[in-house]
């Protein structure tokens, strides 16, 4: 049915991120999650909205829409309302297939500088049984009064498949950015892989590793881990 929340809620941006990756919502293996909130031209905002309103609509036939709308915070740095935002987005979710578009505006006013961001999203996935495909596409721009626009295309790909119990992961992203500044970079690369065991329906185990590179200015970094999860 209709779902309406208010308060501080899971944002559609974020949750479109996690589902069509194979990382999920894992901020140091997962190469989506990291380009897209981490990055040095991340997508703004928080993977939560503060003093929001979000409203799911029932699923049409595997179609479901997901609106927040969130009012950011008013302060002597922000009388505009500084993460003002809304996310838009439609899921899409029949047998093997699933897709999402997914749409941020963000206003990131401050009290000198008029400043806002609009990012769009799409996704898919297709489960062959053999393996779980995963693409995701990102655009980026950052409109700041007096300067050029920021922009930033990301793409993703991945796959999830089974081995044994548990799942061999692998993933990649890049990311360009136009007019990019010692604080952004101007590209992006990285790749994951990793497998998943599954304990039980809450809980799992996983081995993972991360490399991720930045060019001009140059940086590389790298994550390796092992570990246990439980969803509460």
């Amino acid at each position: 049915g209709n779902d309406v929340r208010i308060g501080r809620n899971t944002s559609p941006y974020f949750l479109s991120t996690t589902i069509f990756n194979p990382f999920g919502d894992s901020f140091t293996f997962s190469p989506m999650v990291v380009h897209t909130f981490l990055s040095g031209f991340q997508v703004r905002g928080d993977t939560g909205l503060k003093n929001s309103l979000r409203y799911t609509t029932p699923s049409f036939s595997g179609l479901t829409g997901d609106f927040a709308w969130s009012a950011g915070e008013e302060n002597a740095l922000a009388p505009k309302g500084l993460n003002r935002a809304y996310d838009l987005s439609a899921r899409y979710f029949s047998g093997p297939l699933a897709a999402t578009i997914v749409y941020r505006d963000i206003n990131l006013d401050s009290a000198t500088t008029s400043s806002s961001q609009k990012s769009l999203q799409l996704g898919g996935s297709y489960d062959l049984k053999v393996a779980k495909l995963f693409v995701q596409w990102q655009n980026s721009k950052l409109q700041t009064s007096g300067a050029a626009d920021i922009k930033a295309d990301t793409y993703q790909l991945g796959a999830s498949v089974p081995l044994g119990k548990g799942s061999f992961l692998v993933s990649y992203a890049h990311t360009k950015v136009d007019h990019f500044t010692a604080s952004t970079g101007e590209k992006r690369d990285s790749w994951a892989i990793g497998y998943d065991y599954p304990m039980s329906k809450r809980t799992d185990v996983y081995a993972a590793y991360l490399d991720d590179k930045v060019k001009n200015p140059e940086s590389k970094n790298g994550a390796l881990g092992v570990g246990i999860r439980h969803r509460f």
